[in-house]
C-alpha cells in the first residue's frame, strides 16, 4: 500500500499512534513515581531513578517496545520489500537498490 493512497483520516491515525508510542516511557515514569524524575537545567536533561520495585518488570517491557520493536519492524519490512521487488522485477532487478536497502536496515 502506498502512502499517497491513504486517506487523511488514516494518516492522522498513524501519526496519533506514533505520538502515543513515543509518550509511553515518559508517561509511565511519571505515573509510577513522580519523585523519581529529576530535571537538570544546566544540562537540560531529565534523569529517571527507577527505584520502585515495579520497574523490575516494567523496564524489560519498555526496553522491548522502545528498542527491539522498531528494529524488528525495520528488518521485517525490509525483507518483505526485497521479496516483493524480486517478484516484480525478475531479471531486471537492480542489485544496487537491493544492497542499499539491506545496508540501511542493517545499520539501523
Amino acid at each position: 500500500m502506498k502512502a499517497r493512497n491513504w486517506s487523511a483520516k488514516k494518516s492522522q491515525r498513524i501519526c496519533l499512534a506514533m505520538w502515543v508510542f513515543c509518550l509511553c516511557l515518559p508517561l509511565t515514569q511519571s505515573l509510577v513515581d513522580k519523585g523519581d524524575v529529576c530535571f537538570d537545567p544546566r544540562k537540560y536533561n531529565c534523569t529517571y531513578g527507577y527505584t520502585p520495585k515495579i520497574w523490575l518488570w516494567l523496564k524489560p517491557i519498555a526496553f522491548f517496545f522502545m528498542a527491539l520493536a522498531p528494529g524488528i519492524t525495520i528488518a521485517s519490512t525490509s525483507l518483505l520489500l526485497l521479496r516483493k521487488a524480486a517478484k516484480v522485477a525478475r531479471e531486471t532487478l537492480r542489485w544496487q537498490g537491493m544492497l542499499t536497502v539491506l545496508v540501511t536496515s542493517g545499520v539501523y
